[in-house]
């Protein structure tokens, strides 16, 4: 697996690749008959000093668009996206996908003069909201 990105994009830099002591997670998605199953498997622990090495690889560049998306795995701080919404993309173009600090990522892609655009489902902008769905309705919506 490590090893597509490489095979269908050669002339892609790994500058930006942190190798981390833990394994990643892997998502599996499971479609038949127009259903949708994720199966999320939980990340291992970022060590400090690896969220540091890609930290300062990316603070190396700028960037004209930033996407930030999914949940942090255990040991990145949950201002990570923010910072670097902040550090990153001054008045560049940020997709969102994600909910968790999202009022921060706003609040500072606004301080960046970033041009915003968020992807949420139906059940991630009614928490955001504050209205939470539940299992039964999510049917519907």
């Amino acid at each position: 697996l490590a090893t597509a990105p490489r095979a269908r994009a050669p002339a892609v830099s790994e500058q930006l690749w942190v190798r981390t002591a833990e394994d990643t997670r892997v998502c599996t998605t499971l479609v038949a008959a127009g259903d949708a199953t994720e199966i999320v498997e939980p990340s291992g622990h970022v060590a400090p000093d690896e969220v540091s090495a890609l930290r300062d690889a990316l603070e190396a560049r700028r960037f004209g668009g930033l996407l930030v998306a999914g949940s942090l795995p255990p040991g990145v701080p949950g201002s990570f996206y923010a910072r670097c919404v902040a550090t990153l993309a001054p008045r560049a173009k940020v997709l969102v996908d994600a909910v968790a600090g999202l009022e921060e990522i706003v609040a500072e892609a606004r301080s960046a003069g970033a041009v915003l655009c968020l992807k949420l489902n139906a059940r991630e902008l009614l928490g955001v909201a504050g209205d939470a769905l539940d299992a039964a309705a999510a049917d519907t919506v």
